[in-house]
C-alpha cells in the first residue's frame, strides 16, 4: 500500500554512487526553490469547500461526451504518472545532511552487534561494506563475521584482512556451510550486545545509520524491534531508487514482506522466540523474524529514513527473486508457520496473489468455524433499496455461509422493503424514522449476540462471492481489528473508495477516486492490499461488534458527514486497529463517491481539534509524500508535511487559526514528534 504499503519507486535523476553510504558527513546541499504555487493549498481548499463539492457533483451528472472523456483521460494519466519521484537523489542527499541536525545521542552508550554471514562474496563487496562500517559516526558496536564455508581464496583473504583492521571486528569460520539460517543463529548466539543488526555481506550502510537507530531506541524507551527504509543500488553500489515503508501492519504482514533492511531487534527476545532456528525460513528469514516478534506482542517501530543500500547483483533477490529458487516456497511456509503458531493454521490457505505479482500473498479463509455475523441493511432514500437488497440476498446465498450463523436486520425508514426471508433466514425489519436511523443501527448491534457485524447502505451490494468468509478472515488475521471496509466500484467501473489518509487534501481524502478501476489497477493493485490504515469510508463496513459497542458506536452519520472518520479515530484511541481489504469488492449504484467529511462544517473543526495528532501524521503514509490527492505518492522534497497541512487548514475558513502555518520552506520534514514517546 503505497501510503499504507511498501513503495518501491525509481528516481529518474543522476544516480549517486555507493560512497554516499560511506562518507561520514557530506557537505550541505540546498534544494532549489520551487514555484510557490507548488505549495499552495489543494484546489479543494482554495475555494469554499461547499462550492467545490457542488461542482464535483455537477461534473458527475454531466452526460458522457468526447470532451469529458478527454478530460478524464488526461486526469487519469496524470494520476497514473505520479509514481515517479521528484528529484529523489537531491532529496536523498538533503536528508543525509538534515539528519545530522535531527538525531542526537548524548550520554548513555548503546552497543550494537552487527552480524554478517559470508559465503564466497566478492572481495570488493566486502571491502565496500567494511568502508561503510568504519565510517559509522556512532562507533559503539561489534561486527561479527562468519565465513560460512567460503571456497574462494579472495573471499577468505578479504575476511582475514578485515578482522585484522579493527579491534571491534570478530570473525569465525566453519568448513561446512551452515546456510543463512544456521549461520545467523551461530552469530546470534555469540553476540555480546543487546541489539542485533543483520547486514548482508554484499550490501551497504549510510554513515549515520547506527546513530539514527540508536536515537529512536533511546527516545522511544527501548522498543523490541525497529526497521527502516532502504535504497536499491546496482552492482556498483549506485543508488537507483528507494523502498519507503510504513508503520507495522499485521494485515500487510500476511500480504508481503514490508519488514527488511535495515532491521534491528533485541537479542534476548530473538533467542526467546526462536529466531533463525528453522530452515524453512532460509529464503525469507527477515519476514519470519517479524512474525515471531509480532506473535510475541513485541513493540515495533518504523524509522522513516533511508539507511541501507540493498545491492542488486546476480545472486541477489534485489535484482531477481528467481535468483534463489527456494524463496517463493520459503515465503509461503513463513506465513503458514506464523498462522500455525497462532493456532489458526487450520483456518487459512496461503496462495499467491497473481494480480499483484511475485512475492504477494493471500491468506484465504477456509469455510470452517464460521463466526456469527449480524448483517444490517440501511435504506436512506429508498431509491436503490429494492435492487440492492435483492442483490444482497443473492450474494448471501452464493457465499455459502451457514444460515444459522447469520442474522439480518433492516433499518428501513422509507418502508421500501418487506420482511421476506432470505433462503429460509428470517429478516428483522426496523421502521425507524430518518432522524433515528443511527440510533436504530447502534441499538440493533447492541442487542445482537453476533461476533461480527456488516453494515451496508442501500446503494451498494457485494460483488465478491466469498465476501463473508473474507471478512471473517480479516478479523482472524488481526486480533485488534475494530472496523474493516474494502473497494467499491460504481456501475461505470470507476473507483469509489480506497483507504482514507489522514491529512490528505486537508481532511481525510482517498487517492485514485474516480479513475477507471480496470485501467488504474496496475497503480492501485499494490495499494489496495489487505492493510491497516487510519480511516475508511463506510458505504459498507464490517465491525467487531463488541469493540464497536465498547467505544460508543456511531455518533454521527457515517456516509457523507464524517462519522466514519470520527469512529475510526475513536477506535484507534481506544487501542484498536482499522483495516481495508482489496479482495472484497462491492458495487455501487450511486456514481458519486463519498469524498469525506465536509471541511467547512463545524463538526469537522471539532473533530480536527480533538484528533489533531492523528491528522498531523498518518503512520501508514510516508511523512515526506504529498498531501494533495492529485499528486498522491509523490515525494515532497522541500516543504515539511506539517507545514503543508497547516497551510491547507489555514486556507479553510472553518479551520483557520486552528494551527500555525509553521516556518515555511525547509529541506527537513520534521520527525521530532515521532521521537517523543508521550505522543505515540
Amino acid at each position: 500500500m503505497i501510503g499504507a504499503s511498501i513503495v518501491a519507486l525509481v528516481g529518474q535523476n543522476k544516480p549517486s554512487d555507493f560512497r554516499n553510504h560511506c562518507v561520514p558527513r557530506p557537505p550541505p546541499i540546498r534544494l532549489a526553490k520551487r514555484d510557490s504555487k507548488t505549495f499552495r493549498a489543494s484546489v479543494e481548499l482554495r475555494i469554499h469547500p461547499a462550492i467545490y463539492d457542488l461542482g464535483r457533483k455537477i461534473w458527475g451528472r454531466i452526460p458522457d461526451s468526447s470532451l469529458k472523456r478527454k478530460i478524464n483521460v488526461w486526469r487519469m494519466r496524470r494520476m497514473l504518472s505520479v509514481s515517479a519521484f521528484t528529484d529523489y537523489h537531491a532529496w536523498r542527499k538533503a536528508r543525509i545532511e538534515a539528519r545530522s541536525q535531527t538525531y542526537h545521542v548524548e550520554g548513555a552508550r548503546l552497543l550494537f552487534s552487527i552480524n554478517t554471514t559470508v559465503y564466497d562474496t566478492p572481495a570488493k563487496y566486502l571491502r565496500d561494506l567494511r568502508q561503510c562500517i568504519v565510517a559509522q559516526d556512532y562507533p559503539y558496536f561489534e561486527w561479527n563475521i562468519l565465513d560460512n564455508g567460503s571456497r574462494q581464496s579472495e573471499t577468505i583473504e578479504a575476511i582475514r584482512d578485515i578482522a585484522a583492521s579493527d579491534g571491534r571486528f570478530r570473525t569465525w569460520r566453519v568448513e561446512d556451510n551452515l546456510h543463512i539460517i544456521g549461520g545467523n543463529r551461530f552469530l546470534l548466539e555469540r553476540s555480546n550486545n543487546d541489539y542485533i543488526i543483520p547486514i548482508d555481506s554484499d550490501d551497504l550502510l549510510d554513515p549515520d545509520s547506527l546513530r539514527v537507530v540508536a536515537c529512536y531506541i533511546f527516545r522511544l524507551d527501548f522498543p523490541d524491534m525497529l526497521y527502516s527504509d532502504e535504497e536499491k543500488t546496482d552492482s556498483r553500489g549506485v543508488g537507483i531508487g528507494p523502498i519507503l515503508r510504513h508503520a507495522p501492519s499485521l494485515l500487510v504482514g500476511y500480504s508481503h514482506c514490508f519488514f527488511a533492511h535495515l532491521s534491528c531487534f533485541g537479542r534476548a527476545m530473538a533467542l526467546e522466540v526462536g529466531v533463525y532456528t528453522q530452515d524453512y525460513a532460509r529464503g525469507s528469514h527477515d519476514w519470519d523474524t517479524y512474525h515471531r516478534f509480532a506473535h510475541r506482542g513485541a513493540r515495533m517501530v518504523h524509522v522513516p529514513e533511508v539507511l541501507y543500500g540493498w545491492r542488486m547483483s546476480g545472486s541477489s533477490t534485489a535484482q531477481d527473486v528467481g535468483s534463489k529458487s527456494f524463496v517463493i516456497d520459503s515465503q509461503r511456509q513463513v506465513l503458514e508457520q506464523s498462522l500455525a503458531r497462532r493456532g489458526r493454521g487450520h483456518l487459512f490457505d496461503i496462495v499467491g496473489d497473481e494480480r499483484r505479482g511475485e512475492c504477494f500473498w493471500k491468506a484465504v479463509r477456509r469455510q470452517v468455524e464460521a463466526p456469527t455475523i449480524e448483517i444490517v441493511f440501511r435504506t436512506s432514500r429508498g431509491n436503490w433499496a429494492r435492487e440492492s437488497f435483492d442483490k444482497l440476498r443473492q450474494a448471501m446465498i452464493a457465499s455459502q455461509y451457514p444460515a444459522d450463523r447469520l442474522h439480518v436486520s433492516v433499518i428501513d425508514p422509507t418502508n421500501a422493503l418487506a420482511g421476506e426471508p432470505i433462503d429460509g433466514l428470517a429478516v428483522e425489519i426496523h421502521r425507524a424514522s430518518r432522524a433515528s436511523r443511527l440510533e436504530a443501527i447502534n441499538g440493533a448491534l447492541q442487542r445482537s449476540a453476533a461476533q461480527l457485524a456488516v453494515v451496508i447502505d442501500e446503494h451498494v451490494y457485494p460483488q465478491t462471492p466469498t465476501w463473508l468468509w473474507d471478512v471473517a478472515g480479516m478479523f482472524d488475521l488481526d486480533d485488534k481489528l475494530a472496523a474493516l471496509s474494502g473497494l467499491v466500484v460504481n456501475r461505470h467501473g470507476r473507483i469509489v473508495t480506497m483507504p482514507r489518509l489522514a491529512g490528505l487534501d486537508g481532511h481525510a481524502a482517498m487517492p485514485y477516486i474516480g479513475l477507471p478501476f480496470a485501467d488504474a489497477f496496475r497503480l492501485t493493485a499494490r495499494y489496495a492490499l489487505d492493510q491497516n490504515c487510519s480511516a475508511i469510508a463506510m458505504p459498507w463496513v464490517a465491525l467487531h461488534r463488541q469493540r464497536f459497542c465498547d467505544v460508543g458506536g456511531f455518533r454521527r452519520d457515517f456516509i457523507g458527514s464524517g462519522g466514519d472518520v470520527e469512529f475510526c479515530f475513536r477506535a484507534i484511541r481506544a487501542g484498536w486497529t482499522i483495516g481495508f481489504t482489496g479482495r472484497v469488492i462491492f458495487n455501487s449504484l450511486n456514481t458519486d463517491p463519498d469524498y469525506g467529511p465536509n471541511p467547512s462544517s463545524r463538526f469537522f473543526k471539532q473533530m480536527l481539534a480533538e484528533y489533531l495528532d492523528l491528522f498531523w501524521d498518518d503512520p501508514f503514509y510516508y511523512p515526506a509524500m504529498s498531501l494533495k490527492s492529485n499528486s498522491f505518492g509523490m515525494l515532497e522534497s522541500v516543504e515539511s508535511r506539517q507545514a503543508v497541512l497547516a497551510k491547507m487548514l489555514d486556507a479553510n475558513p472553518a479551520t483557520r487559526g486552528l494551527v500555525q502555518p509553521g516556518n515555511g520552506r525547509t529541506v527537513q520534514y520534521d520527525l521530532r514528534h515521532r521521537l517523543n514517546p508521550r505522543q505515540r
